[in-house]
């Protein structure tokens, strides 16, 4: 009986060993190796967030500066400031289009539609953010065609109210005052011996000439000012919103 009972005590002993072994292999160790599994994939979360707030903050740089180079191209082109001054030609071959005609044919829609096409920006953009700065285009095209009936209003009516009423008319500055001023003195010179008659002609058809001038000086400010309100919505792109 004594030896069975030790025989008994050693066996139970055995098989306590035996238990508390698969204890620590089936419960423990994979309780251990889950907590690692864990720490590892919380490490990689983190640097997967960390990978995309840097892809994030890359893209926006990259938006950026797409948007920047897209508005100096379209506020060139669409504005009319490429347009180069006229220059008198002694070979003409036909009269040239007036800066009001070169101006004011620019289609601004299709402008900044072709300059967006030719910068490839929907490649660049995200889908969801080309489709926003389209449709920016699209109410920004609205806006300055409406600039462009009014304008284009305003020049074509200049020489009425000039007629009407040539007070309103400021006069001739800069380069044009200076031209006259030149063209005024050499004709008063070439006429110091005419009669009294020649001499009133000729100060009436200086001073037309002047008031002419002075006419087309407004019409042309009326274009560059309508030129500098296209550049200046174009360059408002540059503090849209993203969604």
């Amino acid at each position: 009986m004594d030896k069975w009972l030790r025989r008994l005590s050693h066996l139970s002993q055995f098989g306590l060993f035996l238990f508390t072994v698969g204890t620590l292999y089936f419960t423990v160790l994979p309780l251990y190796q889950k907590a690692l599994l864990d720490e590892a994939i919380a490490r990689k979360e983190v640097e997967l967030i960390q990978t995309n707030e840097a892809l994030e903050k890359a893209y926006g740089q990259l938006r950026k500066s797409e948007i920047r180079m897209y508005i100096m191209g379209a506020g060139a082109e669409c504005s009319g400031l490429l347009i180069p001054p006229a220059i008198p030609r002694l070979n003409a071959s036909g009269p040239r289009e007036s800066l009001a005609e070169q101006v004011f044919k620019i289609n601004v829609r299709t402008c900044l539609e072709e300059v967006a096409t030719a910068r490839a920006i929907k490649q660049v953009l995200r889908l969801a953010d080309y489709e926003f700065l389209m449709s920016k285009i699209q109410e920004l095209s609205l806006r300055l065609e409406d600039k462009k009936r009014g304008a284009t209003a305003e020049h074509d009516g200049l020489p009425e109210r000039a007629r009407l009423n040539p007070s309103s008319i400021p006069p001739p500055i800069g380069f044009t005052a200076r031209a006259i001023e030149l063209f005024e003195k050499a004709h008063d010179e070439a006429n110091d011996r005419s009669s009294e008659s020649r001499k009133l002609e000729s100060k009436i058809v200086l001073e037309k000439k002047r008031f002419q001038a002075a006419i087309s000086q407004a019409r042309d400010g009326v274009v560059w000012t309508y030129s500098k309100d296209v550049q200046n919505e174009i360059l408002a792109l540059n503090k849209l919103q993203w969604p």
